[in-house]
């Protein structure tokens, strides 16, 4: 019979997307259960129906006890690093469909500019037409946003 497998503390907390000190600091709230003690070394490890829990206990929001619990998403930010990046990615046509965008009253980084065009031309813009990509590119980072009134989406 195989013996289950094990996971540390870390790989656990990495698994939910924690910080170990901050996996710790929910332990010694309660939150999550306590891991097993290995009687070789003492060392404390987690196993795959333990781990499962905590995963429930993730997504549910709901602790150990019963009681609520409110996880944060981490906030991802950009480097200056991340948009010098961005910004070496993008072709001249990228730059100047840009600007158009921005002069259309729309409010965004060159950074998350880039990324919406990773998204949106995968070849590089260049299987479509650049008023289909302005288009696209419009739309997108104008989802769940206001619209200037003096701009109607035709399709």
């Amino acid at each position: 019979m195989s013996e289950k497998e094990k996971y540390s503390v870390s790989k656990t907390a990495k698994l939910l997307g924690f910080s170990r000190a901050r996996f710790y600091e929910l332990l010694d709230q309660g939150v999550f259960p306590r891991p097993f003690r290995d009687p070789a070394n003492n060392r404390p490890y987690y196993d795959n129906e333990l781990v499962q829990k905590c995963q429930a206990i993730k997504e549910t929001c709901v602790d150990i006890e019963g009681r609520p619990v409110v996880f944060y998403k981490n906030k991802k930010t950009t480097t200056s690093e991340d948009s010098k990046d961005a910004k070496k990615e993008l072709s001249n046509r990228h730059t100047e469909i840009y600007h158009i965008v921005k002069a259309m009253g729309v409010e965004c980084s060159y950074a998350q500019f880039a990324e919406v065009c990773n998204q949106l031309l995968p070849n590089r813009g260049d299987d479509i037409s650049r008023a289909a990509a302005i288009k696209n590119i419009y739309r997108h980072l104008c989802r769940n946003k206001k619209v200037p009134d003096n701009f109607k989406i035709i399709s």
